[in-house]
């Protein structure tokens, strides 16, 4: 039988003793999953008008909300538009950057909502999308309240020619004021007029 000369066994030893921590080095484990439920990194909802969106690049201008009907070819055109969402009766409510003056809060909100029911059936056209509202039917004033909020009325007629039309002018209002921070809004001097637009029940007040 052939002997191992003592150097070479000596060197088999440290070899074999080696051997361990070089195969745990080459099998470290894999990072555990993730528990069930935890959060994923978040994801940014799309077609959200958020308030702070909605806020224009600077004074000398405004962001208002106009429609795209269902069914019109405007329809196909707003939904690559950046911020459009679904109101309504499947109507999309599209953002539109116009200029206009004012430097305080109260005196743009007050040009961007008068902007929005001055639009003619031309000016319309030209931008591809519709409007709840006949122009010169109705006439904003805003003031700041005791609260900081702004005051917003609207004197003229809101004239609801549909079910589907209540959603449309509401929407143009709120989304258009958004920009502006905290807002309530009457309608000749009386809130429960604004928020019962379209109500039929006789229960809203």
């Amino acid at each position: 039988m052939a002997k191992i000369q003592a150097p070479r066994l000596s060197s088999l030893i440290a070899l074999l003793a080696a051997l361990p921590s070089t195969i745990s080095a080459c099998s470290a484990p894999s990072p555990a999953p993730s528990a069930p439920g935890a959060p994923a990194d978040p994801v940014e909802p799309i077609g959200a008008v958020e308030p702070d969106r909605a806020k224009p690049p600077d004074s000398r201008s405004a962001v208002l909300f106009l429609i795209a009907l269902d069914g019109q070819p405007s329809w196909q055109k707003a939904r690559e538009v950046p911020g459009a969402e679904i109101v309504g009766c499947n109507d999309y409510l599209v953002p539109v950057t116009v200029n206009l003056n004012g430097e305080s809060p109260e005196a743009r909100a007050e040009a961007a909502l008068n902007k929005l029911f001055s639009f003619t059936e031309n000016d319309l056209a030209e931008l591809g999308y519709q409007s709840g509202f006949s122009p010169s039917a109705l006439q904003a004033t805003a003031a700041r309240a005791a609260d900081g909020s702004l005051a917003v009325n609207l004197k003229g007629t809101l004239t609801v020619t549909g079910v589907c039309a209540v959603p449309r002018m509401k929407s143009q209002i709120e989304r258009t004021l958004s920009q502006f921070g905290r807002v309530s809004i009457s309608v000749n001097g009386s809130e429960s007029e604004w928020r019962c637009l379209g109500d039929e029940s006789g229960r809203c007040n």
